[in-house]
């Protein structure tokens, strides 16, 4: 099974979910050795997150405060059933299995704001720009991603 991501323009491919734990670990003298590390710091990220990410219904005011509303719940929601998850693939699993709950939770945020749109939640690689998180930068590239689209997900965010 070949496992692969881009970041910034280089595809990094995984041998297996092995290679990618390997990757993904802070640099080992052994694992160079072993030729196991990761080639730099982009491809331990790269093997490392899911990126999460919520698309408003449309760039308008009341979209993005339902988005940011809606990306909040979700957060709270997951984030007791990713508690523990040591991989990437792991949290891959958890997400799809309780998807249509996930969905839910946003269709019963929407409707409470007054909104008759529904979400979607999708699970696939993503590009995604570059992005800092308080002190975290992820570089622009593509990641593997848990996306929720709203409405007609037509918002540039």
């Amino acid at each position: 099974m070949l496992l692969k991501t881009t970041l910034l323009g280089k595809t990094y491919a995984f041998r297996d979910l092995k290679d990618v734990l390997a990757k993904a670990n802070e640099e080992k003298t052994g694992d160079k050795l072993a030729g196991l590390a990761a080639e730099n710091a982009r491809q331990r990220i790269a093997a490392k997150v899911v990126r999460f990410h919520v698309l408003a219904n449309s760039d308008s005011e009341e979209d993005q405060r339902l988005k940011l509303r809606v990306k909040e719940t979700v957060l709270e929601m997951v984030r007791p059933m990713l508690e523990g998850v040591e991989s990437k693939q792991e949290a891959v699993e958890i997400l799809q299995k309780n998807m249509e709950e996930i969905e839910a939770e946003a269709d019963k945020v929407i409707l409470e704001e007054g909104y008759d749109y529904q979400s979607k939640g999708i699970l696939g690689k993503t590009t995604f720009p570059i992005k800092q998180y308080g002190d975290m930068v992820f570089p622009a590239g593509e990641y593997e991603a848990f996306r929720i689209l709203l409405g007609d997900a037509k918002g540039k965010n």
